[in-house]
């Protein structure tokens, strides 16, 4: 069985009550409200995340290079070690962005 992700489990359980809300809904506005909100949440459900892996929002190619050889290319430019972990931090924080979009 797939590993659902906390962030498709919420949408789960928000469909699933507003499939509720829509067979108990009595008016005409509420029905076309409840239905829109489901199909937005279906096309959530469907849209697949950029990056399956890491490693592939690591190889993809930027500009000249991947992120990868980008990144170590960065850490040649500083000679001193914490040039070189403060730059390690801005990466860190560039892949925490792209993660936080899985959530």
């Amino acid at each position: 069985m797939a590993k659902i992700s906390l962030k498709d489990q919420a949408l789960i359980e928000a469909r699933e009550s507003l499939a509720i809300m829509f067979d108990n809904a009595r008016y005409e506005e509420d029905i076309e409200i409840i239905a829109e909100r489901i199909k937005m949440i279906d096309r959530a459900l469907a849209e697949k995340p950029k990056y399956e892996t890491y490693e592939d929002w690591l190889n993809e190619i930027e500009n000249y290079g991947t992120r990868a050889e980008r990144f170590y290319e960065s850490l040649d430019g500083f000679q001193s070690t914490p040039g070189k972990i403060a730059n390690g931090l801005i990466w860190l924080e560039a892949a925490f962005k792209v993660g936080r979009n899985d959530l």
